[in-house]
């Protein structure tokens, strides 16, 4: 059947278009009060969350990528006043690697735990930016509080013990 097929609809509309919209209209002046009613019969809370759900469901990877890319936008504005594009440059300086161990932290970007590829480090007193950091490589500056000597004494610590 012809209007299973999408091109043929789409130039179906196109051919037709006038006469459709004048017909549309003709239906909605004749039943107004029918299909408000039923607009506001399936505007209630629970069906709102009911079709949001499927729709959800139906379309979580588009959603999800969208939201992310999103989060990602205000998230770096709103704590480090950096643009995605600026994030980009600083990754791309670093050959997509952290600055501390020269690894990427990819497989937890692909998981979805992580909102960027590498994480934006920075100068808790200043909020001055350092560069971009694996998982595991920010929370070790964090463990150590970003003091030089709690990090010294770790790697003296890892000499004298065989590491």
């Amino acid at each position: 059947m012809k209007r299973s097929d999408p091109e043929y609809m789409k130039e179906y509309y196109k051919k037709n278009e006038n006469n459709i919209k004048k017909q549309q209209k003709e239906y909605y002046e004749l039943h107004k009060q029918e299909i408000i009613d039923r607009v506001v019969a399936n505007n209630t809370p629970d069906k709102q969350r009911k079709n949001y759900k499927k729709h959800y469901e139906k379309n979580k990877d588009k959603i999800n990528k969208k939201a992310r890319e999103r989060y990602s936008e205000l998230y770096l504005k709103r704590n480090y006043n950096l643009t995605i594009d600026e994030y980009a440059k600083m990754l791309d300086k670093q050959n997509g690697v952290c600055c501390i161990c020269g690894e990427d932290d990819i497989s937890n970007f692909i998981k979805g735990k992580r909102k960027l590829p590498l994480v934006v480090d920075h100068d808790h007193d200043t909020g001055k930016i350092r560069g971009l950091l694996c998982t595991l490589c920010n929370l070790m500056l964090g463990a150590a509080r970003d003091n030089k000597n709690i990090l010294k004494n770790s790697i003296r610590y890892l000499k004298k013990n065989g590491k």
